[in-house]
């Protein structure tokens, strides 16, 4: 005669199902190759999605736009490159005319640009627009801005205006595209400029890249390895004290996710470097004696076609960052390559 099952057992062989139910389905998400970095997972090794042809070329800065395209700004050129994620090739888009190196990017409206370019000489700062159109992209200068010393990271703030970072002043600028008027945002000696005050040295790079998200600006600071904090107002005006959230680590551009954590290149330590909201600091990619990521200099998330960032699903993150090589610091005291566009492909840890 069949005996009834005790419950007790019959709870166990449940869960050990269900268990084996969730690491089956856990089992698709990561590949054999998964990579562990810190709070994530790799689900590809970080991979070249298009370089530069020599040592010396250096992509400054990127951003993605509405259609998906990347487009980098160089340092040692004044031009701007469309890449394609999806065929892994690029092409020089622009030549900015006048200026030795295009700094930093950003797309205004679907299909218009803003750069900020100059000659790495107080008062040669300008900023262009780029129309894309079918054939050849119009380009246009919109603005001089004569007070400005090394216009650097670059941000749209609405449909009409930019913020733009002077790495030396220590300020930030509002440009109207429209028209042409700008004005200083904010500024803060201690934490935006090089943290210098006497003039005894010649002056670093203070504040670097910028991004808003959720009523707050924030920013990196390169000589100080700092990264910072501080509010924005509707009329994009900073205000308040500033915060730092993190520091101690080289510190470039950055990408901003939707739940506040930072993205940063972290220059000559070859890496990109994550800072949660609470200032919690990982390495997401890339190490201080590798080339994956040699010299990286800005990220940016991978968009899709209704102008969203891709949240993470089963298919993961991508994280795209432009790199020098290494020129300034080469990998392992002698290494370089030629500036180059990289894909990181991660999920992050676990809830």
């Amino acid at each position: 005669m069949a005996r009834e099952m005790p419950l007790g057992i019959a709870l166990l062989l449940l869960t050990v199902l269900l268990f084996k139910l969730w690491a089956e389905d856990l089992a698709d998400l990561f590949t054999q190759s998964e990579v562990k970095s810190g709070l994530f997972k790799m689900l590809d090794p970080v991979s070249t999605i298009f370089q530069l042809e020599r040592n010396g070329n250096i992509f400054e800065n990127l951003m993605v736009s509405h259609s998906g395209a990347i487009y980098g700004t160089r340092f040692d050129a004044p031009e701007i490159w469309s890449v394609d994620p999806e065929k892994q090739t690029g092409y020089r888009l622009t030549i900015i005319p006048g200026v030795r190196a295009v700094m930093g990017i950003a797309e205004l409206r679907p299909n218009l640009l803003v750069v900020a370019a100059g000659n790495f000489t107080p008062g040669s700062y300008q900023i262009w627009k780029i129309r894309l159109l079918p054939n050849t992209p119009a380009i246009k200068q919109v603005a001089s801005i004569p007070e400005a010393n090394w216009l650097n990271g670059l941000v749209a703030w609405d449909s009409d205006n930019v913020l733009v970072a002077d790495s030396i002043v220590g300020a930030v600028f509002k440009i109207n595209i429209s028209i042409g008027n700008y004005s200083v945002a904010g500024s803060d000696v201690d934490t935006m400029t090089d943290g210098t005050s006497d003039g005894s040295v010649p002056p670093g790079l203070g504040i670097n890249g910028i991004r808003v998200h959720d009523k707050y600006m924030y920013f990196t600071n390169a000589a100080q390895s700092i990264f910072c904090r501080v509010k924005i107002n509707d009329d994009a005006y900073l205000f308040g004290h500033v915060e730092i959230i993190a520091s101690g680590f080289s510190q470039d551009d950055f990408a901003i996710d939707d739940d506040g954590s930072a993205y940063i290149a972290a220059g000559d330590q070859n890496s990109v470097v994550r800072v949660t909201p609470t200032g919690n600091v990982s390495t997401l990619a890339g190490s201080l004696g590798a080339m994956d990521l040699a010299g990286s200099t800005s990220c940016a998330f991978r968009r899709d076609a209704t102008d969203r960032r891709r949240h993470e699903d089963r298919a993961g993150k991508v994280l795209y960052v432009s790199t020098s090589g290494g020129v300034w610091e080469p990998v392992n005291g002698t290494a370089i390559e030629p500036g180059k566009i990289a894909m990181v492909h991660f999920v992050r840890e676990l809830k």
